[in-house]
């Protein structure tokens, strides 16, 4: 089976003039969230091949789902036959129906992918911000049906080898059965509201995704500066033209995976993946508060993905004993730790990391001293100060 960089795209010129393509930016993004998910989407790449290909992983095999986005300026305008599948609904001598229409049409273009790619496209999707016209309907309620028996088509299928399989190549023409199979593989998705003009269902809909994957309360600054990020993410990879096309390349240029991702949403891959082990959405959301925290503190890469650890190890540890330590053991414990992040922290919240060992240490030491511990050490009793932060974000 054809992978993605084994074919040579037909143009890459929308890669060029990216300022055109908003909607295609906002519906790119909507598709890089479902990554997230940690199911069979593993990566999207930009504006090669189409205006944007998702790349699925099942049982080992690579799938791949080809999107073109199509908008109207004006939503009461309709897609007819002619604009979407270059097929004449009046035919004369002097405007005649060719093989050419179709093939460089809209659909001719997707419709080329199951060709190109074979079983490895699973997919082709028409996404347009507004409706389509009864002839298309027709069409699609047929292939739906498994009838094939609308004129426009039987003129498609009759049309299909001449349109899409080059001879020359030495590909062989298909079957009626291989080319049903392949139009079952087109679909329309329509008045599709995140890719209209106004941003506002895009922003809720992007949110709802990235508020799984964070904190449960970000403020409408840091909401805002995650969805800039996003589409920056997209713009990025979708504006550089690829001159070698190898994988390695193509992933890099145009294509957006969980790091790309876990960087924007600023969440830790132990966190991440955590996450995806546990099904702990809680937990998710609470390295994602650490990390926001430790980031404004300066804290490095390694030092946010230790202290993710120790909160990791303090809520095991919580867990654990909470119903076998006594109840006053417990509040005591719960006010020395509260008493000690009262020291690491300013005025408005903000992190003193520098004396955090000297106040870890001391907090350990009077626990010990009281007959307190309860088999805590020192990283169990960080992780605690960390949990008592993400508490008091909310």
């Amino acid at each position: 089976m054809a992978e993605l960089h084994d074919v040579k795209p037909r143009e890459q010129a929308g890669r060029d003039t990216l300022e055109r393509y908003n909607a295609q930016i906002r519906a790119a993004s909507i598709a890089c969230l479902s990554i997230l998910e940690g199911k069979d989407v593993k990566r999207v790449f930009c504006e090669f091949h189409d205006d944007f290909v998702i790349e699925k992983v099942i049982a080992n095999d690579i799938h791949y789902t080809f999107v073109q986005v199509k908008t109207k300026e004006k939503l009461r305008e309709i897609w007819k036959l002619r604009d979407v599948f270059g097929i004449l609904k009046r035919k004369s001598t002097k405007n005649p129906q060719t093989d050419e229409m179709i093939r460089d049409s809209f659909i001719g273009k997707l419709l080329q992918h199951t060709i190109n790619f074979e079983d490895s496209c699973k997919e082709v999707v028409f996404l347009t911000n507004t409706h389509i016209d009864e002839d298309i309907e027709d069409i699609v309620n047929d292939i739906l049906s498994d009838s094939f028996s609308n004129t426009h088509c039987r003129l498609i299928i009759d049309s299909f080898n001449n349109c899409f399989i080059s001879i020359q190549d030495g590909k062989k023409t298909l079957d009626i059965d291989a080319i049903k199979h392949n139009l079952k593989k087109l679909k329309f998705e329509t008045d599709v509201e995140y890719i209209k003009s106004k941003h506002e269902t895009f922003e809720i809909l992007a949110k709802e995704k990235i508020f799984k994957f964070s904190e449960i309360e970000l403020s409408h600054i840091e909401a805002k500066e995650i969805l800039f990020s996003l589409l920056s993410l997209v713009n990025t990879k979708s504006s550089v033209k690829i001159n070698n096309c190898s994988r390695e390349n193509l992933e890099i240029y145009s294509g957006i995976g969980i790091d790309d991702l876990l960087e924007v949403l600023s969440i830790s891959k132990r966190a991440y993946y955590e996450f995806l082990d546990n099904g702990d959405e809680h937990a998710l959301k609470s390295a994602s508060v650490i990390e926001r925290l430790l980031r404004k503190a300066g804290a490095s890469d390694v030092e946010i993905d230790f202290f993710t650890r120790c909160k990791i190890k303090w809520d095991q540890w919580l867990r654990n004993n909470r119903h076998i330590i006594s109840e006053l053991d417990y509040i005591t414990i719960d006010r020395e730790i509260n008493s000690t992040l009262d020291k690491l922290t300013f005025m408005h919240g903000n992190l003193f990391l520098a004396s955090l060992r000297d106040f870890i240490n001391e907090l350990h030491d009077s626990l010990h001293v009281n007959n307190l511990l309860h088999s805590l050490d020192k990283e169990a009793l960080t992780g605690s100060l960390f949990a008592r932060l993400v508490e008091r974000s909310k």
